[in-house]
């Protein structure tokens, strides 16, 4: 009987992180933040871009109790099964895999520490250096064009995302908040 219930559990759960990871995909794939914020519109940025989503959507998660932490491993874990599938698409080869799925995965938790750092201060200066570096490539040679609305655009997500439930999180129906962006003033 115990067996069933923690199958039954973890079924649930990995439902549930799909569907937050696909949210966390079909945001990514909203032309503002190329068109409009800048962001490259290649293999890297759109990667930048999910770490972004998937980073909030775990920093929500676990502060959610020891349920919520186990839903959030889930999330990454659909996000690099989903890379590994999508890197054999592109014809990398299975010798490659392994190389590229470590150097992603260190790229994200690189990534998940310095925004959870920015997000727990409420630090926008340091989210917007860290998104600058990350997203936009850019080391020290001026502020991208949208990089400062992408700052608020997640700022904005973290907020919203912090007044969701857990029961709210795994809902077949969750779509990803929406996002203010500083200076249009619009939702997206």
């Amino acid at each position: 009987m115990m067996i069933m219930h923690w199958f039954k559990l973890r079924r649930k759960r990995r439902a549930a992180a799909k569907v937050l990871y696909r949210a966390a995909a079909a945001r990514v794939k909203e032309p503002f933040f190329y068109d409009i914020m800048g962001v490259a519109d290649t293999f890297d940025g759109r990667f930048d871009l999910l770490c972004l989503h998937v980073c909030l959507l775990v920093e929500r998660l676990n502060q959610m109790g020891r349920e919520g932490q186990k839903l959030g491993q889930f999330v990454f874990d659909e996000m690099f099964r989903t890379m590994d599938l999508s890197l054999r698409e592109m014809g990398v080869g299975d010798v490659g895999i392994p190389k590229r799925m470590q150097k992603m995965m260190k790229a994200f938790n690189g990534r998940a520490h310095v925004y959870h750092a920015a997000f727990s201060a409420r630090d926008f200066n340091a989210l917007h250096l860290a998104l600058t570096r990350n997203v936009y490539r850019a080391n020290g040679e001026g502020i991208p064009k949208g990089s400062a609305d992408l700052a608020a655009y997640a700022l904005s997500v973290h907020d919203a995302l912090m007044t969701l439930s857990l029961d709210q999180m795994m809902d077949k129906d969750f779509s990803f908040p929406k996002g203010e962006a500083q200076r249009y003033g619009k939702a997206i």
